[in-house]
């Protein structure tokens, strides 16, 4: 089977240069072309990939605080009874998770956010009116300058 990989990022980078990087090169071509006709290699290379979409997917959803108890739990379980209960163990089955002081005043936080957004708005649309309505008699007053000086003349 002669078949050629697309790459998956279209960004073309610069040829590597070196004798080092022509052997990585080299590997790299050879590699992609083991994998396309490998079907274990690239069943593997696959299988990888789901691995890796699955854990960027854990890191993107919110978990519970006893998230690092439970894993600790599951952790000292696979180990012998010896290791299980000696201190170190013990120090582990004790660790909680602290949230830092942003989680723990996300609220409070959201809130006076908002308020600094309506804040800052309504200043922004105060002085935006101000000036305005300061440029709209300005004119005014021009106008009545330039209409007074054009008619008291005659």
């Amino acid at each position: 089977m002669n078949s050629t990989l697309k790459p998956i990022c279209p960004i073309q980078f610069p040829k590597p240069t070196g004798w080092l990087a022509s052997i990585r090169f080299r590997l790299s071509g050879d590699l992609e072309g083991h994998i396309a006709s490998c079907p274990r290699c690239r069943r593997r290379l696959a299988d990888w990939g789901r691995v890796e979409l699955a854990l960027k997917l854990i890191l993107t959803q919110p978990h519970s605080l006893t998230l690092l108890q439970r894993a600790n739990q599951k952790a000292l379980k696979m180990l012998s009874h010896r290791e299980r209960f000696s201190p170190k163990a013990e120090a582990l089955r004790q660790v909680a998770a602290c949230p830092n002081w942003i989680l723990r005043n996300s609220r409070l936080l959201e809130k006076v956010l908002q308020t600094a957004a309506c804040l800052a708005v309504a200043c922004l649309l105060k002085v935006g009116l101000v000036s305005f309505f300061t440029d709209i008699h300005e004119e005014g007053q021009k106008a009545v300058h330039n209409y007074y000086a054009a008619h008291l003349g005659e």
